[in-house]
């Protein structure tokens, strides 16, 4: 579906110039040579260094992973440290791995909402949906006025085919935030897919 992204603070790099970028400029090149020329150097510059600026937060961030690791040998139960671990890993796109971190910190403190929000997410991920759902659904036994947990819910009921289910989700989602456009996009999306394009509008 054309769900918007997961609600969580995240990092991204862009790091290539888009095909269209570069046809664009080659129009532009036969209009304004001197014009196209620069610009096609700056982006070409920049595309360099964002390239070797996500290659030094990847190094960096499996420093941090290992960092966290030797943490954990030394106070193998404190659930922070696993939860930190587990982010790192999402943040290096190891999903399975930030699952596992995730897991091993619910075990010791099995009440920690956010663990929960971040483990939908990886499951989602991952595309198991259904795993993703247990995980929110979980953190709402916990916290059930938490607005962006079922909005999270909704998108992956949407992803696992539950489009009803995710209706009711973002519905939740808006009685705390009536105009939020995110909620309300997503709510008209899965009206959509039910069929019901007269609530969609």
């Amino acid at each position: 579906t054309g769900d918007i992204p997961f609600r969580k603070a995240e990092f991204q790099i862009t790091c290539s110039v888009p095909n269209h970028t570069m046809q664009y400029l080659l129009a532009l090149y036969s209009i304004k040579r001197k014009a196209a020329i620069f610009i096609f150097i700056l982006l070409i510059t920049l595309h360099y260094v964002h390239t070797a600026y996500a290659k030094d937060i990847e190094s960096e961030n499996s420093r941090v992973i290992e960092h966290i690791k030797e943490l954990i040998k030394k106070r193998p139960l404190n659930a922070d440290l696993y939860f930190n671990l587990g982010n790192a890993y999402d943040v290096s796109e190891r999903y399975l791995e930030a699952v596992d971190a995730y897991k091993a910190a619910l075990k010791i403190n099995p009440k920690d909402t956010f663990v929960y929000y971040n483990l939908g997410i990886s499951y989602n991920r991952l595309g198991l949906y259904n795993e993703s759902i247990e995980a929110y659904k979980k953190l709402l036994t916990i916290e059930p006025d938490e607005a962006d947990a079922h909005y999270n819910l909704g998108i992956s009921y949407g992803k696992a085919g539950m489009h009803k289910e995710a209706v009711e989700a973002y519905k939740k989602k808006l009685l705390f935030h009536p105009k939020d456009l995110d909620a309300n996009l997503n709510l008209g999306i899965s009206y959509g897919e039910l069929g019901q394009h007269n609530e969609a509008i």
